[in-house]
């Protein structure tokens, strides 16, 4: 069609440019994000020199730790917006009204 010619014409090089462009592009390494998150957040001297950041704990947190992680976080959402926190309540008992309604009588 006239709108796939088109864009093949005039879009397609610069996309393509841009894209192997980007592709060549080198991001930080894992190392690196780690050092700049802990030095961001004023953790300097939890680096000491020669430290490998690569390393990174292989033992996941407790069970327990991270169901409490998750209750806050859902906590502090509630507590930000009820609205969301009612809507997940609603939305199934809305649904299963309909459905029922709908498969009465099978």
């Amino acid at each position: 069609s006239a709108l796939v010619e088109a864009f093949n014409v005039l879009q397609r090089p610069e996309i393509e440019a841009k894209a192997s462009k980007a592709s060549l592009a080198l991001g930080q390494t894992v190392a690196e994000m780690l050092q700049a998150m802990m030095l961001g957040r004023g953790e300097a001297g939890a680096l000491r020199a020669g430290q490998n950041l690569s390393v990174v704990n292989e033992r996941p947190a407790p069970v327990s730790t991270q169901i409490a992680v998750v209750v806050a976080r859902k906590l502090r959402i509630t507590y930000r917006n009820p609205l969301a926190g009612l809507l997940t309540v609603l939305m199934p008992c809305l649904m299963g009204t309909v459905l029922g309604s709908v498969f009465q009588d099978i």
